[in-house]
């Protein structure tokens, strides 16, 4: 589910795609009160848009929580389009990736009962 938007933090809060485990947020380096939310909320990665960076304390969290943030050029939405058409891809050869997988469906599905 992906919501695009100008919301305060405490409207995110009400969105049940701001409570999903690893997810991307994209939005502008000053939208402190939105990083901040996400940094505490079983989040992957940050996007900050428009080349804004937020206060040092703000990338520090981050970086002691180990929350990857990138910044970008473009707007929000624009980067929101472009994340979107991302393919994820895993090639024949890429070992990690394949190992990856097999790792999460033996934790995650019931792969017994999807055969039966």
């Amino acid at each position: 589910m992906r919501d695009i938007g100008a919301l305060t933090a405490d409207q995110a809060m009400n969105l049940p795609s701001f409570f999903v485990e690893n997810k991307l947020l994209i939005t502008g380096g000053d939208r402190v009160d939105l990083i901040f939310a996400a940094l505490n909320m079983n989040t992957a990665g940050i996007v900050l848009t428009n080349n804004i960076l937020p206060h040092p304390r703000v990338i520090a969290k981050a970086d002691d929580l180990k929350i990857p943030i990138i910044s970008v050029h473009m707007d929000t939405y624009s980067t929101s389009k472009a994340v979107d058409k991302i393919i994820a891809e895993i090639t024949p050869d890429d070992d990690y990736k394949k190992t990856l997988i097999k790792d999460m469906a033996k934790a995650n599905l019931d792969l017994d009962a999807i055969l039966e």
